[in-house]
């Protein structure tokens, strides 16, 4: 990006200047995506991805409805109750009403879909208890059990999240990692089409912000009439812009 930066557009800035844009901006955009409540219709798949950062080995938590492949971003750090908990107190705050709803409709419930980590089991029981079921514990091979499916719906979107870290090679800060897979995940809600013919899955979850054709420019004008105060650095501005 620096270099980009200097050669398309003769503007010097330093590394630690962009990491810093990235970590507060993507911060105040993933304050305001959190607010929007996707609509769930069907299954809920939850994993952690396994990530070394600076030789250390940490783990993504993240979940993915199956329907319309909105994904939900967790903490990156320890494969703790913790921080299982902070993902889905995530989940619960942008859609429990949602899920409730559809009980109370008599619709059929939505389904979480874990594998071993009794973490994932005891969340659930605390947190949607009555409210939605689980599959724990789903093998790979699930149709020879009996199932429709297995885990798959999640584990698939891995590697991207892996190809990203290794583009990363000798970050340290934990904090960065964060906010970048986290911004990752943003764009593919947001800004990125499921497929050719398909909307965005955060239109196929009934969220419609009539972002226009740069979708990604369009989410950055709708936090520039929210909060304009944030954006008045213009160079801060094109750095997102030319991105």
């Amino acid at each position: 990006t620096k270099e980009h930066l200097w050669k398309h557009h003769s503007i010097t800035i330093s590394e630690t200047s962009i990491r810093n844009w990235v970590k507060r901006y993507s911060k105040k955009i993933e304050n305001y995506t959190d607010t929007l409540s996707p609509q769930v219709r069907e299954r809920i798949h939850e994993d952690e991805v396994e990530l070394k950062v600076n030789g250390k080995k940490t783990y993504f938590w993240r979940a993915k409805e199956s329907k319309t492949g909105f994904k939900f971003s967790g903490p990156v750090g320890r494969r703790s109750m913790e921080n299982c908990q902070s993902l889905n107190r995530q989940i619960k705050k942008r859609c429990y009403s949602s899920m409730l709803d559809r009980k109370k409709n008599g619709k059929k419930k939505i389904k979480f879909v874990s594998d071993k980590l009794p973490h994932y089991k005891t969340t659930h029981n605390k947190m949607f208890r009555n409210v939605t079921d689980i599959t724990h514990g789903i093998p790979i091979k699930a149709k020879q059990k009996g199932l429709k499916y297995n885990n798959n719906e999640i584990e698939c979107e891995h590697p991207a999240v892996n190809e990203r870290i290794r583009l990363m090679e000798g970050v340290d800060d934990i904090d960065f990692v964060e906010c970048v897979l986290h911004l990752k995940d943003i764009m593919d809600n947001f800004a990125r089409k499921r497929n050719r013919k398909s909307k965005t899955p955060a239109e196929l979850a009934g969220i419609n912000l009539d972002l226009g054709r740069n979708k990604t420019l369009g989410l950055i004008h709708i936090l520039r009439m929210l909060c304009p105060e944030e954006f008045i650095d213009s160079i801060i501005h094109k750095f997102y812009i030319y991105h």
